[in-house]
């Protein structure tokens, strides 16, 4: 096909021919990703490289927009999975050969039902271009983080929890999904009970947000956190001779999940609250 086609609706059909064709590499960019990827990912080639830069924003999960299972099935069939909050860019890339920059998420309504557009590129300059740029983060301060099948498997629970609390307090239900319509990165989310939510957490990243809590501030800046956080862990892990790292590492991964949110200069805004203490 030739450079700069416009691809519309069903986004599809394009896609099952370029990876019925890709032998190398193959490298999205997807916002959302549920099952409807399964309809051109699925192609069994143990040679080819399969990467996905996505969201794992606990309410994405919650509410249906992205389906944690399919992710977890896409990494065991052999995909990488990197994680980078905000991310709005649909970009598909095969080989060095095609690229398409879409407005269709890798979905069932993305790929086959939503009135979509997008255009092509086959010059294998720009094709490298696009994809370094992906992989570096699409201009953010911080580069995509791989996601193993355990940190995944860790988002379960999370998961779970935020599903149960939108069924189970009626009164806040509207509210919830109007700003997750509206804003989903800046929405505080309200749990029922602070040790249930501290359940759905476990080793460092429990301990994080134990810290978090104990400060009982909306925003905190770091020092304040590693105040609460070291003895916390100099008491749990007194062999780990770096603590400040871990907490550094697992405030990464809960901005991710959209329970924190990075203000800048040290400083960190909480995305959670609780109804009972």
């Amino acid at each position: 096909m030739s450079d700069g086609e416009i691809i519309v609706t069903p986004t599809l059909t394009w896609l099952k021919g370029k990876m019925s064709q890709c032998s190398s590499n193959v490298t999205i960019a997807s916002p959302f990703v549920n099952e409807g990827i399964w309809k051109f990912a699925d192609i069994p080639n143990p040679h080819l490289k399969r990467s996905i830069v996505t969201r794992i924003n606990v309410r994405d999960f919650a509410f249906g927009a992205s389906s944690l299972s399919t992710l977890s099935k896409l990494v065991k069939d052999g995909w990488k999975i990197f994680s980078l909050p905000r991310i709005h860019a649909k970009i598909y890339i095969f080989d060095n050969s095609s690229a398409l920059i879409t407005s269709a998420n890798s979905t069932h309504a993305g790929l086959t039902q939503n009135l979509e557009c997008g255009i092509t590129t086959d010059d294998p300059a720009t094709i490298k271009n696009l994809r370094k740029t992906l992989l570096s983060g699409l201009g953010s301060d911080t580069k995509p983080i791989k996601l193993t099948s355990v940190e995944l498997e860790s988002l379960r629970a999370p998961v779970d929890l935020v599903e149960k609390t939108i069924k189970e307090i009626k009164e806040i239900e509207n509210q919830l999904v109007y700003k997750f319509l509206s804003e989903p990165d800046e929405s505080v989310i309200s749990f029922y009970e602070k040790d249930e939510f501290l359940n759905a957490f476990k080793q460092w990243r429990r301990l994080t947000l134990e810290s978090i809590i104990k400060l009982q501030k909306t925003e905190f800046i770091l020092g304040e956190l590693y105040a609460v956080g070291l003895p916390m862990a100099q008491n749990q892990y007194p062999t780990n001779r770096f603590a400040k790292d871990k907490l550094r590492q697992q405030l990464q991964f809960l901005r991710d999940m959209g329970l924190i949110k990075f203000l800048g200069h040290g400083r960190y805004r909480c995305l959670f609250k609780f109804i009972q203490s």
